[in-house]
């Protein structure tokens, strides 16, 4: 394997005990060890694939209202401080892309927004092409990038 993209958090972030997120809910020091569990095992299964964190977008709340962006955002920043501490250890290739989206100045960056989700919690097309942009600029930048990756649109 040479690649793995991890998406977690939208639903890790659900309300505690809100309607329909009695089974999705995980606490927030509970969800940062297991993104640095998975990160081990990558680490110990396959130590030259590139990992690419993708931290959760921002939710519609209207739509779901056991769901906030607030709440999410924290998730969002855990995902990010994961990645840092993987590649400061230079232990795993890891790069972040990040879709979190938290007033204009990260939207003009291209993260996404409410207006890229299809349903208020999933990318729609505008979203999905937003992540590929982003995935190139991020390859264009040389940012942080331990490893290179052909992407086809």
């Amino acid at each position: 394997m040479k690649l793995a993209v991890i998406c977690f958090g939208a639903n890790d972030s659900v309300q505690e005990g809100g309607e329909g997120g009695e089974d999705l809910y995980v606490p927030l020091p509970l969800f940062k060890t297991n993104m640095e569990d998975i990160l081990s095992a990558f680490r110990a299964h396959n130590p030259s694939v590139c990992v690419i964190l993708v931290t959760p977008p921002t939710v519609n709340s209207q739509l779901w209202p056991n769901r906030s962006p607030h709440r999410t955002a924290a998730y969002a920043q855990v995902v990010r401080d994961v990645g840092k501490g993987a590649q400061a250890e230079s232990a795993v290739h890891v790069q972040v892309l990040d879709l979190w989206a938290e007033g204009e100045g990260e939207r003009e960056r291209g993260a996404v927004n409410v207006g890229d989700l299809c349903d208020g919690i999933h990318l729609a097309s505008s979203g999905n092409d937003k992540v590929r942009i982003l995935r190139f600029r991020m390859e264009e930048a040389q940012t942080n990038i331990l490893c290179t990756l052909t992407l086809y649109p």
